[in-house]
């Protein structure tokens, strides 16, 4: 339910006041989407896959017996759920701070205070949860230090996030832009060229094309 608010709230965020001379990728299977999109993929599945496996080896750890006739409120389930409500929120956060053409994230307000009561909330059912929340939710008692490890693995897996879509948009999308600009000047040349032969005669276009050519 707190993804909708924050996709939303998302958008919210004024353009940029400074023009920069890169424009934003043309296409949805550009190189620097792919790798934002199944980088961030494989990061949220190696934290889950990784505390999946670190609450194997807890000592209060008990297999969950599994049953077809209703739902079971297990250690892994429990685990997946506290490794999964903040990676929603730094998944925004990641794609919100890693473009140039917005303001700043902190200048978007709503966002921001959504953002805090997300956090509070968050922190608040993984540390300290009341009975009825863990009944309503189907939440299992985890002791309290492997709790704190679930904060810790959250901001860590946060900071990745937040990194590695930083790191594709210097690198591979930077690269993508400066070629989408040299390409791009390149057909505005050609279309001016192309539109100005609808008007000169072919034999005066030609030559006249070839004579800057050679005067070059």
């Amino acid at each position: 339910g707190g993804v909708v608010p924050i996709t939303i709230l998302l958008c919210w965020t004024q353009a940029n006041h400074i023009l920069i001379n890169k424009r934003p990728p043309g296409s949805l299977f550009s190189w620097t989407i792919i790798l934002s999109t199944y980088g961030q993929v494989l990061i949220q599945s190696a934290f889950i896959f990784g505390m999946f496996m670190c609450l194997r080896y807890q000592n209060f750890y008990e297999p969950t017996e599994r049953s077809h006739d209703e739902t079971t409120d297990g250690h892994e389930s429990t685990t997946t759920f506290y490794v999964t409500m903040p990676q929603y929120v730094f998944i925004g956060i990641a794609f919100h701070t890693a473009t140039r053409f917005r303001q700043p994230i902190w200048t978007n307000i709503p966002f921001m205070f959504l953002l805090s009561i997300q956090l509070a909330l968050i922190g608040w059912v993984i540390l300290g949860p009341q009975q009825w929340i863990r009944d309503a939710l189907d939440l299992a008692v985890l002791d309290f230090y492997f709790r704190y490890t679930l904060i810790g693995s959250g901001l860590l897996n946060g900071l990745i996030s937040i990194l590695y879509e930083w790191t594709i948009q210097a690198t591979v999308g930077k690269r993508e832009m400066e070629q989408q600009i040299q390409f791009g000047g390149k057909g505005r040349r050609e279309a001016g060229l192309k539109t100005a032969s609808h008007y000169i005669p072919e034999s005066v276009y030609h030559g006249t094309h070839h004579g800057s050519v050679m005067g070059d």
